[in-house]
């Protein structure tokens, strides 16, 4: 009876000292980092006379050695200078350690409205707005929504430059980094 417990004693403690071997070295510590954000693409999902339909493609890295949430993103689109509208997407999405994800958000964005923001907040005239919209309009995949207007849309130049401003709001580790971003795409 003294061997077999002596025995059973034994492989209790070599077991005991193969775990503490295995679990005696370094643990790599956790490190939760803001999410890396890009612009990968804007591009028109609907162009019409009295309203355009933008879709913002973003790419977000998760640089943190742990799976991160990515609890809402929210942005604002500006064209060649002239503010286009923001949209917020609220849903959770889990990017993996070292991981990406692709997310996109659309923006509705009516002709009255441009022109609106415009003459109330700047305090143009409406040929004056016109005349400033008309250019981005075009640019964003927008139909001519007036034709005395055509001899400005055919001189429009087609080099358009995006901007994309806002903020993702990673949790990971019961940690919450915000990611404030500006961005810009050269088309």
């Amino acid at each position: 009876m003294r061997k077999c417990f002596l025995v059973v004693a034994i492989i209790v403690v070599v077991s005991t000292l193969g775990l503490a071997a295995c679990a005696g070295g370094k643990a790599t510590p956790v490190e939760v980092k803001p999410a890396e954000v890009s612009l990968a693409d804007v591009y028109t999902l609907f162009g019409g006379k009295e309203s355009i339909t933008l879709q913002a493609d973003f790419k977000l890295k998760n640089p943190s050695n742990v799976e991160v949430k990515l609890d809402s993103f929210e942005f604002s689109l500006v064209c060649n200078g002239l503010s286009i509208g923001a949209a917020q997407i609220p849903n959770d999405y889990y990017i993996p350690a070292g991981g990406e994800l692709a997310l996109s958000g659309a923006i509705n964005v009516p002709f009255s409205n441009m022109l609106a923001n415009l003459m109330i907040g700047s305090g143009m005239t409406q040929a004056d707005a016109l005349k400033t919209v008309l250019p981005v309009w075009k640019n964003t995949g927008g139909v001519l929504p007036v034709d005395a207007m055509k001899p400005v849309w055919d001189a429009v130049d087609p080099k358009t430059t995006w901007s994309a401003a806002g903020m993702a709001y990673v949790v990971g580790e019961g940690k919450r980094l915000d990611t404030k971003f500006s961005l810009t795409l050269q088309r």
